[in-house]
């Protein structure tokens, strides 16, 4: 096959998946937006402004954190919404079947295996998981604490994860490759949207990703452009320039925050989370399967924190 027939093949097969990330920065931007208004305008206009009054007026976290969380959860299922109608989306909202039981167990198992790795390998190196994780409990707070801080956890970044990595991300990417590329590709633009060299796994991405992931699709858009459209040698390996410029930059940006080997191990596990909750959800096409993965590392991480690093500052 020749070169020219190599780049329209690699064309056609490549434009609908920008066309498809490029529809999802478009529902990401409306999230920030959101995040924005709720964060700035909406949750302090109810009086419950994180360390503002209102806070100090609720006598119980779950009530105070499940408004605020509420209300920010709303617009993020109200967009989702919106987007699955106007671009015709399938969404799996149906049971897993009796042969996804394996599937399911390993949903389960294998974040608290990943969480458990991770501590492990802390203990030996003497970096807490509290420091991975950037959450500590301090030595008077209570089982009672422990569990609302993990409902309120679960409450809004379990549905939150799902909708927008397995909803928007692989919905949108598996309407045009195959189940096995949505997988890969859901987990790479979720890593990169949500993953961070320190902290918990994001349930939102910043805006500031939200831009860097534009700037990835319109540079993939200028290769895609620049390789179908001439001839000339020098003229498409400039064109695939800036995709090689943002990926490098991105690796090496990478690298340069992770400091220690737990760090490195922890945003592995963040990716492998992402992962398995897309390999699940292609397995069963039940949003209840990836749910389940996410709130068993969610959970499994608050779990180690409190049990066995109470009292220790992050």
């Amino acid at each position: 096959m020749s070169l020219q027939s190599n780049r329209r093949t690699w064309g056609r097969s490549t434009r609908p998946v920008t066309a498809e990330l490029a529809a999802v920065l478009v529902a990401l931007v409306a999230l920030s937006v959101w995040q924005y208004v709720a964060r700035e305008f909406l949750i302090p206009a109810v009086g419950f402004a994180p360390g503002g009054p209102g806070f100090e007026a609720v006598d119980s976290l779950l009530v105070a954190g499940g408004i605020t969380g509420g209300l920010l959860l709303v617009g993020v299922v109200a967009v989702v919404v919106v987007y699955t109608r106007v671009r015709n989306v399938a969404v799996g909202i149906a049971l897993p079947s009796t042969d996804s039981v394996p599937t399911v167990v390993a949903a389960v198992l294998a974040p608290v295996a990943l969480v458990t790795a991770t501590k492990l390998v802390g203990t030996l190196t003497g970096t807490t998981y509290s420091a991975l994780l950037l959450r500590s409990y301090g030595p008077a707070a209570t089982v009672e604490h422990f569990v609302s801080m993990t409902v309120l956890t679960l409450f809004v970044g379990v549905p939150t994860l799902v909708l927008v990595c397995q909803v928007l991300v692989q919905g949108s990417v598996r309407r045009v490759v195959d189940g096995d590329t949505a997988v890969a590709l859901t987990t790479l633009v979720g890593g990169f949207l949500l993953v961070d060299a320190s902290g918990g796994l994001d349930v939102l991405p910043e805006f500031g990703r939200t831009v860097g992931a534009g700037l990835f699709v319109a540079a993939i858009a200028v290769a895609l452009y620049g390789t179908e459209r001439f001839e000339r040698s020098w003229v498409r390996y400039l064109s695939v320039l800036p995709v090689a410029i943002l990926l490098g930059g991105t690796v090496v940006a990478g690298i340069a925050a992770v400091e220690t080997v737990p760090e490195v191990l922890f945003v592995g596990v963040k990716l492998a989370v992402i992962g398995v909750a897309a390999s699940t959800y292609d397995r069963t096409d039940s949003l209840l399967v990836p749910a389940v993965v996410y709130a068993s590392f969610l959970a499994s991480s608050e779990a180690v924190v409190y049990v066995f690093e109470i009292g220790v500052q992050s």
